[in-house]
């Protein structure tokens, strides 16, 4: 028995019924492809995985593994399956008794750790991040403290000083965003590459997470100017 994926392989165009195949080129017997059946998936990457299987007389184990699809919970028909293993063979040992759920969670219990700490590891460097830009882009403009009361006792309104503030705040986060995008746009596909393309770029949350530091920016320069702007400008003209 074939997979679908298998026999999509060797024989795309044509059915693969009654051809013959063997394991590997030391392999002396040449079996009979008499079915093609559906395709398992890995479940690291969610892709279909090629499979060849054969009867257990053909090729006999020292172990073997049974399933069983129940209605229910599957744990409650174990003592039927030890009774009907028993039947056939009284000395057979059966052991591992679990629900595909309990696999399953075993077999990624790993890669769910890991996923889970990566995603932690990004918030925290999503926050280090914002907190950064904010601090940087806010230090610089509560620098200019000085000036923004040298230009109000000359006569600009709060509102000049608040667009000459965020746009100087915006040039900055655009040049930050400039060169911090495209990097990490690369980092990621030179990711997804090396790891055979599990790791995916998701365009909506890449570019949610370039708003968000874009607000943080635009954030950053606001608010210390428009608490300099509520100054009154000869406080504003002391401040060093």
């Amino acid at each position: 028995m074939l997979s679908a994926a298998l026999a999509r392989q060797y024989w795309p165009a044509e059915s693969p019924l009654g051809r013959h195949v063997r394991f590997s080129k030391n392999d002396p017997r040449w079996l009979t492809v008499v079915g093609i059946c559906g395709d398992t998936k890995n479940w690291f990457d969610t892709q279909p995985e090629a499979r060849a299987y054969v009867s257990f007389l053909q090729a006999p184990k020292p172990d073997a593994m049974v399933y069983i699809r129940t209605i229910g919970d599957p744990l409650q028909f174990a003592p039927a399956a030890r009774a009907e293993v028993r039947k056939i063979d009284p000395a057979q040992a059966v052991f591992e008794v679990k629900t595909m759920q309990q696999r399953i969670a075993e077999e990624t219990s790993g890669v769910g750790a890991a996923s889970a700490s990566m995603i932690m590891n990004a918030f925290i460097g999503l926050f280090l991040a914002a907190s950064g830009i904010y601090g940087v882009i806010s230090y610089s403009v509560a620098r200019r403290t000085h000036e923004i009361g040298i230009r109000m006792a000359l006569g600009a309104d709060r509102g000049s000083v608040l667009r000459l503030t965020l746009r100087d705040a915006i040039k900055i986060g655009a040049i930050g965003l400039g060169i911090g995008v495209p990097f990490a746009f690369a980092m990621i596909r030179a990711m997804s590459s090396a790891l055979f393309g599990i790791i995916q770029l998701d365009a909506a949350t890449f570019c949610m997470l370039t708003l968000i530091l874009a607000v943080c920016a635009v954030a950053a320069g606001y608010i210390p100017a428009w608490r300099a702007s509520r100054l009154d400008p000869v406080t504003a003209l002391r401040n060093e």
